[in-house]
């Protein structure tokens, strides 16, 4: 199945999804995000450079008003040796139509560090959007990602990780469902408490 028809198939469903929602008593203002892809940390050599790519795969919409576009911003951050603590070290924000791809690099020199080897990793957040009566879907995103270190000088890639959607727990699952018109700045349950790294490491030969 091509991505383009599944992005289709997405689009539909969000729309479907969002009159549904608005059909059972949601009123207008809520808030909604899709899940964001993730990366685990990785190791970052004096003589490399790690660079993140996120690419809107989302191809056009069911309907009029529905065109393809993710937003959000890419964090990177240096992992402190001694406390193990993430150290912001730089971040841009992104705004991506379909096929369109946005990219942040990280070289070692940016990391502070004078270790042979740096850990560092990224995160991506993506916008929160606002739902209306006149707008009842978010944009339509479909956010491929990815992580690259590859060497500063030659430009040799050594590795790629791609970012991965986090499983949900049943438990959240749940809290997403009964608490889909509720205010997320009140909620019980923060989406960004506690985050799991999920990835694919596919080193390049």
């Amino acid at each position: 199945m091509s991505n383009i028809f599944k992005s289709q198939r997405l689009a539909a469903a969000l729309l479907l999804g969002a009159i549904s929602l608005f059909g059972q008593g949601s009123t207008p203002g809520t808030q909604v995000s899709q899940p964001a892809p993730e990366f685990p940390a990785v190791g970052l050599a004096t003589t490399e450079t790690a660079q993140v790519n996120v690419t809107n795969i989302a191809g056009p919409g069911p309907g009029p008003g529905l065109a393809p576009s993710c937003a959000g911003d890419i964090e990177l951050y240096a992992t402190d040796a001694k406390s193990g603590l993430d150290i912001f070290i730089q971040g841009a924000g992104f705004s991506v139509t379909s096929g369109q791809t946005f990219s942040v690099t990280l070289p070692y020199s940016r990391t502070g560090s004078s270790a042979p080897r740096q850990l560092v990793h990224a995160v991506i957040n993506n916008a929160t959007h606002t739902l209306t009566a006149q707008n009842p879907v978010p944009p339509l995103c479909t956010l491929e990602s990815s992580l690259e270190i590859f060497d500063t000088s030659t430009g040799v890639v050594h590795s790629v990780v791609r970012g991965e959607i986090p499983q949900k727990t049943p438990y959240q699952q749940k809290m997403n469902t009964t608490s889909a018109s509720v205010d997320p700045a009140t909620s019980p349950f923060r989406r960004d408490v506690g985050r799991a790294y999920l990835a694919m490491v596919t080193p390049l030969r």
